[in-house]
């Protein structure tokens, strides 16, 4: 394999056999168990815990429970702690409801807090950001407009309930589609959304003022795309402390494309770091993003008959230029599948990940995925030390240097 290609390392499991759509973010509740929320059958809202058997990277489901008897639309999971886990989700008449899941470390069975209406009109997919340890930014696309609206939860994990604070903001001035955010500071958040009429992609900063919890739009917005109408996913990365990498679907030709934008710091304003780069000039969206490193990002996409696909974005360090290093790994090849998440690195390592995606006949899938770093090579020095007592050889390596007198000489260098 060659450097940054993404293979499978084990075979995938059915984690749902009848229906695995609108599959959230995989969140690692410790180092062998995840948990993924998605809407199951009768559209109901179901969680899935994972065991992951790190001696073959093999997966299996040890818990499999239905939240929501009565509908469940696009959820985002957050964790809250080792044994609780915060979803936001569209429920009955597709309002927008916050729910906290109490996880059983032993048994891994799952209990329920009280659920809480946060919109009680409309709710179609969002995100969730902290801002200190009881509360949390939500965007989403909602209300009677279904434009992009913010407000802040109030999290009260003793007696498991879920409240508002502050008002409701609406961040978009157009209809909204697919909002992605990405933290930016301790009381500022990117927004991205697509519009689904007539509009560009736009990017913009919400400020959180910390002590009304009231939510406001600050600096200059930026036009994502060159083209007018977007539709279609999006997801955003933070790279640095200003950069953030952006893929989202460019329409009417549906186009995935990625972008560094920056952040002033100072105004708030954001602008492009770096140009367009094109994924697939026939896919028909995307659905997340998972950070490798400081210039290295995983995203999901999916092709225009809905296979699975994902790849490695190489952001440059100098132009701020998006580029795929590695080989792409069709996830799943049957024609109907669609929507994919992927988790962050897994804990203990540094290349391998989860993909949950739908797949034949809108299943329920998950599988392990390595991604092949480059090989850091140890260099070896031999060095001679003059000393008092006479000549004193010593040979450094990696792991096995020892140090003489006060100069040490080591190295590790990336091979090419």
């Amino acid at each position: 394999m060659a450097t940054w290609d993404i293979t499978k390392l084990s075979t995938e499991i059915e984690f749902d056999p009848i229906n695995g759509k609108q599959a959230s973010n995989i969140i690692e509740l410790d180092s062998t168990h995840y948990i993924v929320a998605y809407q199951g059958l009768l559209s109901d809202g179901y969680v899935n815990i994972f065991a992951l058997d790190r001696s073959t990277w093999s997966l299996s489901t040890v818990t499999n429970f239905n939240f929501d008897i009565d509908n469940c639309i696009n959820p985002k999971l957050f964790k809250l702690s080792a044994t609780k886990v915060l979803v936001i989700y569209g429920s009955t008449g597709n309002d927008g409801f916050a729910l906290i899941l109490n996880i059983n470390p032993t048994t891994w069975a799952v209990t329920l807090g009280t659920p809480f209406e946060f919109d009680p009109v409309f709710f179609n997919g969002g995100s969730i950001e902290q801002l200190d340890a009881t509360h949390f930014l939500i965007t989403y696309k909602g209300s009677t407009t279904s434009f992009a609206y913010s407000r802040v939860l109030v999290v009260d994990t003793i007696n498991d309930t879920v409240a508002y604070t502050g008002g409701l903001f609406q961040a978009s001035s157009f209809v909204a589609n697919n909002v992605s955010t990405a933290k930016i500071d301790s009381n500022h958040v990117l927004l991205i959304h697509n519009d689904i009429i007539s509009n560009p992609s736009v990017a913009r900063v919400l400020e959180v003022n910390m002590s009304t919890w009231e939510v406001s739009a600050v600096g200059t917005p930026f036009a994502l795309d060159s083209m007018i109408t977007s539709s279609g996913g999006s997801a955003t990365n933070k790279i640095d402390a200003n950069h953030f990498v952006v893929t989202y679907t460019q329409a009417p030709l549906f186009a995935v494309q990625s972008q560094v934008l920056a952040v002033d710091l100072s105004t708030w304003n954001v602008t492009a770091a770096g140009p367009e780069y094109v994924l697939d000039s026939g896919a028909m969206g995307t659905s997340a993003h998972m950070t490798i490193d400081s210039n290295h990002v995983i995203a999901t996409m999916k092709d225009n008959i809905n296979n699975n696909i994902t790849t490695v974005l190489e952001i440059a360090n100098d132009t701020y230029a998006v580029s795929e290093p590695g080989a792409r790994l069709l996830i799943d090849a049957v024609i109907g599948a669609g929507w994919s998440s992927v988790s962050p690195i897994l804990s203990g390592t540094t290349d391998k990940a989860i993909i949950v995606y739908e797949g034949t006949d809108s299943d329920g899938f998950a599988v392990v995925i390595n991604i092949e770093l480059p090989v850091v090579t140890t260099v070896a020095i031999r060095s001679t030390v003059m000393g008092t007592g006479g000549r004193k050889q010593a040979k450094l390596a990696g792991m096995r240097s020892r140090r003489f007198a006060r100069y040490p000489i080591s190295g590790s260098f990336p091979q090419e």
